[in-house]
């Protein structure tokens, strides 16, 4: 807000000082204080007339209208009424004697003037009749405050704590003792309930009662008023004020404001609370009108929206003030008057009517009440701003060029711009009428009147050319070419070239200032109320009276219309972009919204107008100049602001790619600023911003520009039709085919049409095979492109199911006579020919005339398409005969046999069912030969369509073949008839395979009943378990193991729990049966180690080892059985252990061969596991086969590679105790036969012995005798041994170790030994086993292998081709 003038504290003698303003126009401040004066200031603050008062002022008021103003005082009995339009005062004298206290005015026009007095009278005086009623006794004490109603109800209220209210001659209407001292008196209305009021006169008297309570009485119940109290940390009431549809605004003095509903359903609820101030609060005043609320807390003021007082709109400090006493709004809300404590009187203007004009980059605009403010919006605003004081407070601004201009009624005062007094007064005019609208440019003023005409005139008289004094003065309509008639003007605009004003008939007249001439009319077919033409004049924006909107061109004459969709139904203002490069852009302004639309002179459709966008105006603003998107708005406050147009808005778009793309290309392409698209375009490379762009280019016809775009994007063939299209000079031609590219058909055909070359649009027509518009056309333009368009049209009708419109369209294709001139050029006639007998054979079919289109098919018997088509049809129309026919003709026998089958021509279907695979004909046609009693046939039937249920009861019901039926349900696995099957054995009484086709019927539940009735559980279990997946039959199995568990069979009843998934309890008896019977107890065993492999439950594997290891009935297992648990386990490492203990076991009893197979077995897996294999194991299995080899060689006829390996046997006879005394005698005789008599000699000395002697073979027992008896000369005479010690190099480290050796006493390796000879293997000669990979030395394994190809080590046969040499003895370690 702006302070415009203060009235000091002077203007009064020291104290308060009480002010008002004129009710209305608040064209005068009345202010009065502690003197004898009542002072009228206008509203620039200039006094204008004094009243002298006999005594003190006790009260002012102005009547409804502002034309009165009422003076009471202490010292006298008359009332002073001034006269606001003569100044004239006058006095009543109200008859009463004693002071009066209380002055108020009705809100009607009926002057009715009430007078309280302070002993409690009152006087009701009609200013208008000047009748005076005194009432006597209204009020028993002194009346101190009161209102009136908008019907002529007065409420007073006095000091006697008595409310009254009293129609217009002083009847009481109701009477109301108050708990308090009452004040602020107001009327307002009050909703009863929610039926619609039809009396809505003020019917509520409110006021204040001892600043705490606010006092509501309904005069419809008066005897039950309404006292609302409020919360003591408000404080005390300040003031209150009604607002809305029965609302009250409360102010405390804690600086809190409330508002109260007084609806009946809500009355008293706080709809809302406002902290306004944080100390307190002095005094508030509301506008209704502005809706504005304006609170002082000391010289602190704010200002809010009384509908949100959240809002606030200004804050602001009286720094020259240390308080603020009290405030009053103008009726209008322009202006607030203020009072101090020191009687200073501030008048603030909160603000201004809205005045402005602009021409071009200038604008003007009322900035003050007796202010103007003119700038450029092009040049620097410190540079260009020029404020001018006027003299009066103007209705109208005008500005040019170099020209301002002020209006009051019909004056006018014109500032000039550009000299070195450009602030003071140019010239002053006055008219003969009163001005409605001023328009000036650089050398013109054109002032429109109230009375419909127009005055043209110079601005400035200093020009002395003849060709100038004729201009002095021009008025319209002058009768001289003017098309005015009898009508008004409505409006105009001046440019620099033209004066074009609009009238109330519809005519739109250019006057040429150069010619002084009128050069156009342009009549409109209703009233025009606003034109706003741009800067040349040459185009020029209409609103008629029907708010319709145009765009007319003045140098094409065209008259272009808007959508009323897009354009605002009332607009306030048109505004032309002042900016050069945005040439044809304008914005449409309301009271809310700026609406923004480009007017294009040449486009495919031709002149067009496109609505841009729309955006809020911001509260309070009114659009006066658009410049290059940026729209300067004048403000209440008398300042102009500036907003930017969503549309030329990029700030915030540019940083995100999707709105770049979505909303700026769109808004710049629609505002034609190409070269901002193009460099966007390049920003974004996104193609369909690219293809967007190329449509706006050739939709405003700029093929170069189409043309660059698309060869850019590398849209070649877009290129060479617009490259092509450069050649066209006829518009109407161009255009067309610019829409045909931009898929605007209508448009191109209409421009086709119009242009010289109409065939076009036929072309286009069948290109788009839009062959309904293309038939219409071709019978005005080419009528020998109809039988050709006819077909094709036929075959889109015959696609969308128009039948009967299809088969005349093919009708009229066919063309009859060959050698007529009208035939079509370059098409084959036979071709065209058969294909419309095609459609009519089709479609004479589908509309009934079946045997035509039979006929017409069977003319085109060649066609098997056709045949099938037309035989699909009639199959739907249920014609099956004919339907059958045409699918055999066309070769599709299985739909024709099917076909038959309906129609029961089963010797039709027989023939054709031979060429068919279909399952469900086959059916078909097995039931309708079983219903015949051919039931042989009819299982060949059913066998093809595999519906095995139906053959076994053929076979079973009626041809007397059980052993076929089982045979086709065994290999069909068919549910149904394995049913069919059990039912069939059952009564048979064959139980075993009733159950086994019940298991297979997966009647489980049946079979298992069966079984037990039967005694036949085993043959169901086994059963069950060869037929079915046993996970999915737990339960089943669960209940056969309850059965054994009955039978007491604990074998089969832990087997059959471990399957039903109860382990734990499946081992229990398997372990039970095991301890029970010898004979089950290595299968219960197994059962068990299975069911601990598997369940990996460490309780049953816990469980089986006790067991084995006889923890639980003291006597310990076979340890086959332990060994098996860890292999099945998995713990390789106990199992190896367990192997040693059982190959040690089957050593010791003889078995050799089992001890061998065991701890192979044991090596491969651990070397499989990748685990060491114990040093003790390897000798074992080294010393077992070694035995094994002992007979091989001995075949072999190697008897020093026997002897060795028995010398070896020999030395370790505890671990061969069974045969001892063989091996000893096998040793003497090998050794003497390889020549080893030393070694031959001990053996021989050992069997001597008393344990041995009598164990010797009869036949080897003398010879052994006699060669110890020989021996004793031997050993005396100190003879040494012929055994030969062998040495080969050791593979590690090639140190010579004995052959027989396997460690290396040097690198301390173990060394594998051959499998082939038992000795240590060679480096030089390996090789391995190609099956068990066991090492041997290549010489020796080939020999043996010679002899009999077995590995001697896992007794599998050798081929002699996959021995191969080792070079590295790495693969040997790795595998060992």
């Amino acid at each position: 807000m702006k302070r415009i003038f203060s009235i000091g504290n002077n203007s009064h003698s020291m104290g308060s000082v009480f002010f008002t303003w004129q009710k209305g126009s608040a064209s005068y401040l009345v202010t009065t204080g502690l003197d004898s004066f009542v002072n009228v200031y206008d509203r620039h603050g200039e006094r204008v007339d004094q009243v002298n008062l006999p005594g003190y002022c006790n009260g002012v008021a102005w009547d409804s209208e502002g034309d009165l103003l009422g003076i009471i005082t202490d010292r006298s009995p008359c009332v002073v009424l001034w006269d606001a339009n003569t100044h004239q005062v006058q006095q009543v004298d109200t008859g009463v004697r004693d002071v009066l206290s209380l002055i108020l005015w009705s809100k009607t026009s009926a002057p009715l003037l009430a007078v309280g007095t302070t002993k409690g009278n009152l006087l009701i005086y009609n200013h208008r009749t000047a009748r005076k009623l005194p009432i006597y006794g209204k009020h028993t004490k002194k009346i101190v405050s009161g209102a009136w109603s908008d019907n002529n109800l007065l409420a007073l209220v006095g000091e006697d704590r008595v409310l009254t209210v009293s129609n217009e001659v002083g009847d009481n209407v109701a009477i109301n003792t108050l708990k308090g001292d009452g004040v602020a008196v107001q009327f307002s209305f009050m909703k009863l309930d929610d039926r619609p009021q039809n009396n809505t006169h003020q019917n509520c008297v409110s006021l204040i009662i001892n600043k705490k309570q606010l006092f509501l009485l309904n005069l419809t119940d008066s005897e039950n008023p309404i006292q609302l109290t409020f919360q003591e940390r408000y404080g005390f009431i300040v003031d209150y004020q009604w607002f809305g549809d029965g609302m009250i605004l409360i102010g405390f003095t804690s600086g809190i404001f409330i508002v109260v509903s007084t609806y009946y359903k809500e009355i008293g609820q706080e709809l809302s609370q406002f902290k306004a101030h944080k100390e307190s609060l002095t005094t508030f005043s509301v506008c209704l009108n502005s809706k504005k609320l304006v609170s002082a807390s000391e010289n602190n003021l704010k200002v809010c929206d009384l509908n949100d007082l959240n809002d606030i709109q200004s804050v602001m400090t009286i720094d020259d003030e240390p308080a603020i006493e009290w405030m009053e709004w103008s009726d209008d809300g322009q202006l607030l008057a203020m009072v101090s404590p020191s009687g200073t009187i501030h008048v603030y203007l909160s603000k201004l009517t809205i005045l402005g004009d602009s021409f071009g980059t200038r604008l003007a605009f009322l900035s003050s009440l007796l202010e103007v403010t003119v700038f450029n919006v092009q040049e620097d605003l410190s540079d260009s701003v020029v404020i001018l004081r006027i003299d009066v407070e103007p209705s109208l601004v005008a500005v040019g060029p170099y020209h301002a201009a002020v209006a009051m009624n019909n004056r006018v005062w014109f500032y000039n711009l550009t000299a070195s007094e450009s602030t003071e007064l140019l010239r002053e005019r006055e008219y003969v009428g009163i001005v409605k609208c001023l328009k000036l440019n650089g050398d013109y003023a054109a002032a429109l009147f109230t009375n419909g005409t127009i005055h043209l005139h110079l601005i400035e008289n200093e020009l002395n050319s003849s060709d100038y004094e004729s201009r002095d003065l021009k008025s319209f309509p002058d009768g001289a070419g003017s098309a005015v008639g009898n009508g008004k003007i409505t409006t105009l605009c001046l440019t620099n070239d033209f004066l074009i004003f609009a009238t109330d008939l519809g005519s739109i007249e250019f006057f040429m200032l150069e010619d002084w001439a009128m050069v156009g009319v342009y009549r409109h077919t209703t009233g025009i109320k606003m034109i706003s033409a741009n800067v040349n004049g040459i185009r020029v924006a209409i609103i008629d009276d029907r708010n319709d909107a145009f765009i007319y061109n003045s140098v094409t004459d065209v008259m272009t219309q808007l959508s009323q969709n897009d354009f605002p139904t009332n607009p306030r203002t048109i505004l032309w972009e002042s900016w050069p490069l945005d040439k044809g852009v304008f914005i449409a302004c309301d009271q809310k919204f700026v609406y923004v639309f480009i007017h294009i002179r040449d486009t495919i459709e031709g002149p067009t107008v496109e609505y841009v966008g729309k955006m809020k105006i911001p509260s309070g603003q009114y659009p006066l100049l658009l410049y290059n998107g940026v729209v300067v708005c004048q403000t209440q406050s008398g300042k102009t602001s500036n907003f930017v147009l969503l549309t030329h808005d990029f700030g915030d778009k540019m940083n995100d790619k999707t709105r770049l793309k979505t909303e700026l290309l769109r808004d710049i392409l629609k505002l034609r600023r190409y070269q901002d698209s193009w460099k966007i375009c390049e920003y974004l490379d996104d193609s369909e911003a690219w293809d967007e762009f190329g449509k706006a280019a050739i939709n405003d016809m700029d093929i170069e520009l189409a043309v660059r775009i698309y060869r850019h994007i590398q849209h070649s063939g877009f290129v060479t039709t617009l490259e092509k299209l450069k050649s066209i000079d006829e518009r109407n031609l161009l255009a067309g085919h610019l829409a045909n590219c931009s898929n605007q058909y209508d448009l191109a055909q209409t421009l086709y049409l119009s242009s010289s070359q109409p065939l076009e649009a036929l072309e286009m027509r069948q290109n788009l095979l839009q062959w309904s518009e293309a038939l219409t056309l071709a019978k005005r333009l080419a009528p020998n492109q109809i039988p050709i368009i006819s077909r094709e049209y036929g075959v889109q009708l015959e696609f969308t199911g128009d039948y009967a419109s299809a088969l005349e369209n093919y009708e009229k294709g066919l063309i009859v006579d060959q050698n007529s001139e009208s035939k079509p050029l370059n098409v084959d006639i036979e071709s065209h020919n058969e294909l419309c007998k095609a459609g009519i054979a089709r479609n004479a079919i589908r509309c009934g005339n079946t045997r035509r289109g039979i006929e017409f098919a069977s003319q085109l018997v060649h066609n098997n398409t056709l045949l099938e088509e037309c035989a699909t049809i009639l199959d739907s129309m249920k014609l099956y005969s004919d339907a059958a026919m045409l699918y055999e003709k066309s070769g599709n026998s299985e739909k024709a046999a099917n076909l038959y089958m309906k129609v029961k021509n089963f010797n039709k279907v027989s023939d054709l069912l031979g060429k068919v695979d279909n399952k469900e004909l086959q059916s078909q046609f097995a039931k309708a030969k079983e219903m015949e009693g051919k039931y042989r046939e009819a299982v060949k039937a059913y066998i093809k369509a595999e519906e095995w249920l139906n053959v076994v009861r053929l076979y079973l019901d009626y041809l007397n073949n059980p052993g076929e039926a089982v045979k086709i349900v065994r290999e069909s696995k068919s549910i149904e008839g394995a049913k069919m099957i059990a039912k069939f054995f059952q009564k048979l009484n064959d139980m075993s395979s009733a159950i086994e086709f019940l298991v297979m019927s997966k009647c489980h539940d049946e079979a298992y009943r069966l079984a037990q009735s039967t005694n036949q559980m085993d043959i169901y279990a086994n059963i069950l378990l060869d037929y079915t997946d046993n996970s999915e039959l737990s339960q089943d199995f669960l209940s056969i193991a309850i059965h054994y568990e009955q039978e007491r069979d604990a074998l089969r009843a832990g087997k059959f729990y471990c399957i039903a998934g109860q382990k734990k309890k499946g081992v229990k008896f398997l372990l039970q049966a095991s301890a029970l019977s010898n004979e089950d107890q290595n299968q219960a065993l197994q059962l068990a180690i299975e069911s601990a492999a598997t369940s990996r439950d460490e309780q049953i594997i816990r469980m089986i080892i006790d067991y084995l290891i006889g923890e639980t009935d003291g006597v310990p297992k076979d340890f086959k059985y332990l060994f098996r648990l860890y292999m099945s386990l998995k713990y390789y490492k106990e199992a190896a252990k367990t192997a040693l203990i059982i190959a040690r076991e089957e050593q010791n009893a003889g078995n050799y061969r089992n001890a061998h197979d065991l701890l192979f077995g044991m090596c491969q897996e651990l070397k499989r596991q990748s685990i060491a294999v114990p040093s003790e194991m390897v000798n074992s299995l080294m010393l077992i086969h070694s035995y094994i080899l002992i007979k091989l060689w001995i075949r072999v006829g190697d008897h020093m590679r026997s002897a060795k390996l028995l010398i070896r046997v020999a030395n370790n006879l505890s671990r061969f105790p069974e045969h001892i005394v063989p091996i000893l005698t096998s040793a003497v005789i090998e050794c003497q036969r390889a020549g080893l008599k030393k070694e031959s000699l001990e053996f021989a000395t050992t069997l001597m012995k008393s344990e041995y002697r009598e164990q010797i073979d009869i036949k080897f027992k003398k010879k052994i005798e006699t060669l110890v008896r020989k021996s004793g000369g031997v050993h005396k005479s100190g003879e040494q041994s012929d055994n030969d010690v062998t040495h080969t190099p050791c593979p590690y480290c090639d140190n010579d170790v004995v052959d027989t050796e396997l460690s290396c006493h040097k690198c301390r390796n173990s060394i594998p030994f051959c499998i082939a000879t038992g000795i240590h293997i060679i480096k030089d000669d390996l090789t391995v086993c190609p099956n068990c990979h066991f090492p041997a030395i290549l010489s020796q394994f080939s020999r043996l292998m010679s002899s009999e190809p077995m590995c001697p080590m896992c007794n599998t046969a050798v081929d002699s081709t996959q021995i191969v040499k080792l070079e590295d003895i790495q693969s040997i370690v790795d595998l060992n």
